[in-house]
């Protein structure tokens, strides 16, 4: 009986040295010239060459906060800049704006509109993405008081080249009207 156990550990044993010990441990087991260490996985994030204005999470580039694009270097903003025919509908009156609403970036998340509500005045606005999902929805939240002491609180949406939203304008009396807006680049 003991003879028998002792052939059955010794061809267990003979089995195991002729098998290739690599494909009992996981893929990042270092056997070659002998080495029989464990090392750590390589970090993907070593090969990958990712473009200004992002960083490598787990071998993939991610835009930082306010850029886009697949090289990183749209910013939020940068899509609003230009010129857009304005209309603004407050309290059932539809105003057109006699000149043009300039859009200008002052930085990755923030613009400025002049010409804003034919108030003949400038806004400041602020810029975020409204989904990661959707790259063509942008946000803009509007919270400005000028130097007149008219506070302007709304927010809209840039889809498609044009910006459609909704405000409250806030008058030094205590008055108030709310807005609709159009800008439609031109």
């Amino acid at each position: 009986m003991k003879f028998k156990i002792l052939i059955a550990v010794t061809s267990f044993a003979l089995l195991l040295i002729a098998c290739d010990k690599s494909s009992f441990l996981p893929e990042f087991y270092n056997g070659q010239n002998g080495n029989s260490s464990l090392v750590s996985p390589p970090d993907p994030c070593l090969t990958s060459a990712c473009p200004k204005n992002s960083s490598c999470v787990d071998g993939q580039c991610e835009c930082y906060l306010g850029f886009e694009g697949p090289l990183c270097n749209i910013g939020y903003a940068d899509k609003f800049v230009g010129l857009y025919q304005g209309s603004d509908t407050c309290n059932g009156l539809t105003y057109i704006t006699i000149l043009p609403l300039k859009v200008i970036k002052i930085d990755n998340h923030t613009i400025k509109i002049e010409e804003f509500g034919g108030f003949s005045l400038y806004i400041f606005a602020q810029i975020e993405k409204v989904s990661l999902d959707d790259p063509t929805a942008d946000k803009i939240t509007i919270n400005y008081c000028d130097f007149v002491g008219r506070c302007f609180v709304g927010n809209g949406l840039l889809k498609n080249e044009d910006v459609h939203g909704n405000y409250t304008v806030t008058y030094p009396d205590g008055s108030m009207e709310t807005c609709t807006f159009t800008m439609e680049r031109l």
